[in-house]
């Protein structure tokens, strides 16, 4: 792959590939929804316009001069520094403003200066969440594994701090995946500007909502569970069938879910809360399930280490349009299915409803798995 010569003017320079191009379709789309009715018919429509997906490659460039704030990255000369639009999508430009040469005045030269470390951005809009710090950015910790695989400089990654909770949630994923002492790790504050030479920067290998890189969610996958044969937690769950809960989440809770747990403890599901699991035995349960019925939200970005074919049903709240789990389930060749509950209160927007699911819906879900 080769760069434009208006990326060479701004000293951007193509490293190497970490994920190829892909293509790919959401198989089976006239069988996702297990209730059919007005919202679903017009939902199924607006699907299959969409369900062709396109990922352009994901590739390592190196920058001459780059100036980072937050997720934004800027390169070139001071005073005509451009944005790097691959790290900056237009709806993004609400919680950050453009990063201006004016904002570039002033900006911290010093604190990644270390002339003897590879210096590798390693955030994005969508950090501070653990689903999209999982899918967006994780995958492409393969350009550091690849780069030190082949005898590489040692490797600094950048990343902005969103909180001492989420930080040591990405620690914690970023030293399961990668066990090398030439690896380190560095928070910055988000509101600053710095200066850094000779910046390694990964490409995008999602677009929210839709377009994740198959390739890219296949090798999160596969590194998670070979990494899991060797990190396994002693008291691991080994389940085959896992009910993904939300409970004391702020939004899309689902309320009767003790009614529900009741239900499918007869079948044979184990009950887990990834908020109150470690990433090793996140990875460890989802590793060895099968078959998920779970709350829609980030938790359930877990299922991309299941392997390929296991069966994730989604609860959601009735009237949410969310195609980041469909399409996640797509890239990663699972099997999925949704049934939506009733709002607890309608005026809320559906997204941040609590919602309920009744005998007969949760009876359907049981059904279509075979397990009713």
């Amino acid at each position: 792959m080769e760069l434009s010569h208006d990326a060479a003017a701004f000293g951007i320079h193509f490293v190497t590939t970490i994920f190829e191009e892909s293509a790919y379709s959401w198989p089976e789309v006239n069988n996702i929804f297990l209730q059919r009715d007005a919202f679903t018919t017009d939902l199924l429509d607006f699907y299959r316009k969409i369900m062709l997906r396109r990922v352009t490659p994901s590739v390592l460039v190196r920058i001459d001069q780059a100036y980072v704030r937050d997720f934004q990255v800027a390169c070139g000369p001071r005073e005509v520094a451009a944005l790097i639009y691959e790290t900056y999508r237009v709806p993004d430009r609400v919680v950050a403003p453009p990063l201006e040469p004016l904002a570039l005045v002033g900006c911290d030269e010093a604190r990644f200066s270390d002339p003897d470390v590879d210096h590798m951005l390693f955030t994005s809009s969508g950090s501070f969440n653990y689903g999209h710090w999982l899918v967006d950015d994780l995958p492409k910790i393969r350009a550091a594994i690849d780069r030190l695989a082949h005898g590489g400089r040692p490797i600094r990654l950048l990343l902005a701090s969103h909180g001492t909770v989420i930080d040591q949630v990405r620690m914690d994923t970023i030293q399961y995946m990668i066990d090398d002492d030439r690896l380190s790790i560095a928070f910055f504050d988000k509101t600053k500007v710095y200066a850094i030479r000779n910046l390694y920067l990964a490409t995008p290998v999602t677009c929210h909502p839709l377009d994740k890189s198959v390739p890219a969610m296949r090798y999160l996958g596969q590194l998670g569970r070979q990494r899991e044969r060797f990190a396994r937690p002693t008291h691991a769950l080994g389940a085959r069938k896992l009910f993904v809960a939300r409970p004391g989440a702020n939004t899309r809770s689902l309320l009767n879910v003790d009614a529900v747990w009741d239900v499918l403890r007869t079948q044979g599901f184990v009950l887990v809360d990834p908020g109150q699991m470690s990433f090793a035995e996140q990875v460890s349960a989802f590793a060895a399930a099968q078959t998920i019925i779970g709350v829609m939200g980030a938790g359930m970005t877990n299922t991309v280490f299941c392997s390929p074919q296991a069966r994730i049903s989604y609860l959601a709240p009735r009237g949410w349009i969310e195609t980041f789990y469909l399409d996640l389930a797509a890239a990663c060749g699972h099997r999925y299915r949704v049934v939506y509950g009733a709002l607890d209160d309608p005026d809320q927007p559906p997204y941040l409803s609590r919602f309920s699911i009744s005998d007969d819906d949760l009876a359907m879900v049981l059904s279509d798995l075979g397990d009713a």
